[in-house]
């Protein structure tokens, strides 16, 4: 309606009455409104994608031009009008017109182009970072595993068959843009349960959810690189540690607290420099931009995460 009314209003011969609608002026200005709209999307659908986002800027000009000449010359040669041609002469008025057609069109395909363009780099970028969060978990994982069997420990058969489990969920929900939550608790449950067999009394593990878990969802692994964290720096056989990681859901808001105590932390040469947190936060900021907190307390003998989250 606006591509129409727009032509209308500035438009140098209008119909003021019912005898007028078949006037030959009103009759073309009729013409050229229609060729206009017909111009739009013939740019915005064909010259856009095909000559000026392919770089044939050339050829795109001369379509341009070709289109305006053609607004100015077909309604005359089909309409009978006292000079030849009508529209061409009125310059102002018609190249104003059609460069605010034109605008309105380029601007309108530039803008949804670089939307997709933009859902494409961010699509990328997500597939890219869950692609590094399953090596860094599996990694961390088996050399927890490792451990148990270089000891020789009952335990060691079990926890092999939670890391099937773990690697099930991972290769079947991980690549879903959102997952139930319920499964992701589940998830995070396991996890923490694969920890537990493979540390001593040393380490006191208080874990804790509260709230409904059903019928919401959430991005798949967006949780479990912080608890993962916790247990990589905060976990020394030779020092009491202490985790306490507490999920409490409330309507559709998710609230996370991790902490863990410091303790002395040798690196393996293995360390990842905390990739898995970095991740973390680069997958929160492209998925839940507005929806999400973050708080990071790293004082001198304890290290908290809070992260509140607006579910889907």
């Amino acid at each position: 309606m606006a591509l129409l009314l727009l032509p209308v209003v500035f438009a140098p011969h209008l119909p003021h009455s019912l005898h007028d609608i078949f006037n030959p002026n009103a009759v073309r200005d009729y013409v050229i409104i229609f060729l206009l709209i017909g111009f739009f999307y013939f740019n915005f659908s064909i010259l856009i994608p095909k000559f000026y986002l392919k770089k044939k800027y050339f050829v795109y000009v001369f379509c341009i031009v070709l289109c305006y000449l053609v607004t100015c010359f077909l309604p005359a040669l089909i309409i009978s009008y006292r000079r030849f041609p009508p529209f061409f002469f009125e310059t102002f008025h018609n190249i104003f017109v059609f460069l605010v057609i034109f605008f309105i069109s380029f601007t309108l395909k530039i803008n949804r182009q670089w939307k997709l363009s933009e859902e494409q780099r961010l699509s990328a970028e997500l597939t890219n970072l869950k692609a590094q969060v399953r090596p860094h978990f599996l990694f961390n994982t088996l050399n927890s595993i490792y451990s148990l069997i270089v000891t020789k420990s009952e335990t060691a058969a079990s926890a092999i068959v939670m890391l099937s489990n773990l690697m099930r969920y991972l290769l079947s929900e991980s690549a879903r843009e959102f997952v139930e939550l319920e499964k992701e608790i589940h998830y995070l449950s396991d996890y923490i349960e694969l920890q537990k067999i493979r540390l001593d009394e040393t380490v006191k593990i208080n874990f804790i959810v509260d709230g409904n878990i059903t019928d919401q969802q959430i991005a798949p692994l967006i949780l479990v690189p912080f608890v993962e964290n916790s247990f990589k720096h905060g976990v020394n056989p030779e020092e009491r540690s202490h985790i306490s990681i507490t999920i409490d859901i409330k309507s559709s808001e998710l609230n996370m607290t991790v902490s863990n105590n410091k303790v002395a932390h040798l690196s393996d040469g293995n360390e990842t420099g905390g990739t898995g947190i970095e991740n973390a936060k680069k997958r929160l900021q492209l998925l839940y931009p507005s929806s999400h907190e973050l708080v990071i307390l790293d004082k001198e003998n304890k290290y908290t995460v809070k992260l509140k989250l607006v579910l889907s």
